[in-house]
């Protein structure tokens, strides 16, 4: 008996950025990479370690939870990336923000909260054609719901 053909498309994902001070109702962030949307990095979730006479010990541990967006050049999200950058450089301190990324393939809606922008890459490197840019965040919260 076969499996029923699952659906893993990504092409009708939707991201929403909130920065209070500056996009107080969100923004969309669209015209992602034609290879990668998004990536979050591995979330360390405890610390284990080894007692000398084999015994194990661990922990639950607080980390922060890393994001980067990847857009294309031609993205017209590009622009807002820009203008965080541009208000952190010009008034000196960090903005927080909120990403919402809903999956409609997974059922899934994927909310990082209380973050900053911590790197960038603003110019999209030319070469045969423009290279797409990428944008890292780091959140405290994390949670994921049903869509």
């Amino acid at each position: 008996m076969t499996q029923a053909l699952g659906n893993i498309t990504s092409a009708n994902a939707q991201m929403y950025l909130v920065v209070d001070q500056l996009y107080p109702a969100g923004v969309p962030i669209t015209n992602f990479s034609a290879d990668s949307m998004m990536t979050s990095d591995d979330m360390e979730i405890a610390q284990v370690r080894m007692g000398v006479d084999g015994g194990m010990a661990a922990g639950y541990v607080a980390n922060p939870y890393a994001v980067t967006i990847t857009l294309e050049a031609s993205s017209p999200s590009l622009e807002t990336m820009q203008s965080i950058l541009q208000a952190m450089k010009v008034n000196k301190r960090t903005y927080e923000c909120k990403l919402v990324v809903t999956i409609p393939a997974s059922g899934q809606v994927h909310v990082w909260s209380h973050g900053v922008l911590t790197n960038g890459n603003p110019v999209p490197a030319p070469k045969k054609v423009l290279d797409p840019t990428s944008w890292k965040f780091q959140f405290q919260d994390y949670s994921v719901q049903g869509a």
